[in-house]
């Protein structure tokens, strides 16, 4: 009798051996299946947010393409230039090809730049800054705005507040480079059609895809900075070279966490 009581102890003493480690093994497999669901949604979300500032790279083209004229003259204006004015330059030897008449049209150090004259208004036309004294450049740059044009101005233009970027308040001539990016976004107060906070399905359940607050997730993009930068020989061909910089965000309603990514593209326009 005491080996059959015995033989149940050593039992009971394997079952809850085996109950412990087949316990262990699943909780070990339920954390290891929760971190690696966590790392596949963040992975996910990180895609998805990839693919979304790659959509606003792709709004912003889509806006130069259609108005490169406004983007190129609010780039001249963000350099004290005048944007009717012609910046074509052509090399010391293509000068001395032209006729006498011609050839007085550009100056006569390389680079050979079109001077201003009565038909071809200089950066004067803008402002009352200063010009250059550099023979290089003081036919067609001001080495420094007025004052009038880099002060904030008045505050009513702008009823809801003076326009910011990263640094701080927009520069006043920089307003023009800010007007054109501005509304390169999917914000809901600029582009209410570009918002979307539900399902675009008739029915969810039929692509096995959640209706509840779950999904779909929230994401917004836009064009945080829009700088002239300088290309060698972009004078040449009147044209100017812009660095576009966009964010997009993505809110993870099941963490709350927000997921950010920028990107940049450098691109080229000119007047038409």
């Amino acid at each position: 009798m005491n080996g059959g009581i015995r033989r149940r102890g050593m039992a009971v003493l394997i079952v809850l051996v085996l109950a412990s480690v087949l316990l262990v093994s699943a909780l070990s497999l339920l954390r290891s299946g929760r971190e690696y669901r966590s790392q596949v949604t963040r992975s996910i979300r990180e895609l998805q947010v990839q693919y979304m500032a790659a959509g606003a790279i792709q709004h912003a083209e889509l806006k130069v393409r259609l108005f490169p004229t406004e983007l190129y003259d609010a780039s001249m204006y963000s350099l004290g230039k005048n944007p009717a004015f012609d910046f074509s330059e052509i090399t010391p030897a293509e000068r001395a090809n032209l006729p006498l008449i011609r050839r007085n049209e550009y100056a006569p150090a390389a680079p050979c730049v079109r001077r201003a004259n009565p038909y071809n208004p200089g950066p004067r036309f803008l402002s009352d800054g200063t010009l250059s004294t550099d023979n290089s450049t003081k036919w067609y740059k001001l080495d420094a705005l007025d004052t009038a044009d880099t002060s904030q101005g008045p505050t009513s233009w702008f009823p809801s507040g003076w326009p910011r970027d990263e640094n701080g308040p927009v520069p006043n001539q920089d307003l023009y480079l800010w007007r054109f990016r501005h509304d390169i976004t999917n914000q809901p107060s600029i582009q209410g059609s570009l918002n979307w906070n539900d399902a675009m399905v008739a029915n969810p359940y039929t692509l096995d895809i959640s209706s509840s607050n779950l999904f779909p997730y929230r994401a917004s993009y836009e064009v945080v900075a829009l700088n002239v930068i300088s290309v060698a020989g972009q004078r040449r061909f009147n044209q100017e070279a812009v660095r576009m910089v966009v964010e997009a965000s993505i809110l993870d309603p099941q963490t709350g966490l927000s997921h950010d990514h920028r990107t940049e593209k450098i691109i080229k326009v000119s007047r038409r």
